[in-house]
């Protein structure tokens, strides 16, 4: 028997690379996936902030038409009238101004919100012995 001292061992084991391999596979493919997933994220914000500034656009343009529906207006004849009348005092030949308190326009805006049942409401405080006394004996 002869042992040859210089030969090395080859039944020894190689080290095993395929925890590392799989390991790295799937550091790759999270990776892939947390990408497309921001990207899909960011899509879908951008998306949403889109439909939003057009939602504010449309609304800043509609706000701009009635803006100048009413600088149109302005402009008829009959505005103009309003204002003179409104601002000035200014009337037609042969019409008679007659100004009014400014209280008077208060009570009739205020009489113009009332309805019926809050009319009826608005009755006269009366007094705890005088509602008593209404209870027991009636009505006076």
């Amino acid at each position: 028997m002869s042992v040859n001292h210089f030969q090395e061992n080859t039944d020894r084991k190689k080290p095993n690379t395929f925890p590392l391999v799989y390991i790295g596979v799937i550091a790759v493919f999270g990776y892939v996936v947390w990408i497309v997933g921001q990207s899909v994220y960011n899509e879908t914000h951008n998306n949403k902030l889109l439909e939003q500034r057009q939602s504010d656009l449309d609304q800043v343009k509609l706000q701009a038409q009635v803006k100048e529906k009413f600088i149109q207006y302005q402009k008829t004849d009959n505005y103009i009238e309003l204002q003179a009348r409104e601002h000035f005092g200014y009337a037609k030949p042969g019409e008679t101004i007659i100004n009014l308190p400014e209280q008077f326009y208060r009570d009739i805006k205020q009489d113009e919100g009332l309805t019926d049942v809050n009319k009826k409401s608005e009755k006269v405080a009366v007094s705890n012995p005088q509602l008593w006394w209404q209870y027991y004996f009636g009505d006076k």
